[in-house]
């Protein structure tokens, strides 16, 4: 039997835009790995998965580490950041993932 829950979505503000079109939470990364784990020790415990960018995760690898840590129970999935993958557009990467999650597609200028 498949479980509801909430999601959220750790990253840039493009995958904020996406996340919010989903109509599930999103939190902007701003580099800041002390403001991420503050939002994470407080709110981790409203969402059952956790979706990343991998960029969050080579920024603030020990928050990551934490955050797995104190919710053992929570899925955690990283998505690959789209403008450090080898010769990938980040337009076709971002269209790609909005029509996976969203199943719509979207067109991205």
């Amino acid at each position: 039997m498949i479980k509801p829950g909430k999601i959220v979505f750790i990253g840039d503000e493009y995958l904020e835009i996406i996340a919010l079109a989903a109509g599930v939470d999103a939190y902007v990364f701003n580099n800041d790995c002390r403001k991420l784990e503050e939002w994470i020790t407080k709110n981790i415990h409203l969402y059952d998965v956790i979706v990343y960018l991998d960029t969050v995760s080579s920024t603030c690898s020990d928050v990551i580490d934490h955050a797995k840590s104190i919710a053992r129970d929570k899925i955690f999935l990283m998505l690959e950041h789209p403008l450090l993958s080898v010769q990938r557009d980040p337009r076709d990467y971002y269209r790609e993932l909005a029509r996976k999650i969203l199943g719509i597609e979207i067109t991205l200028n």
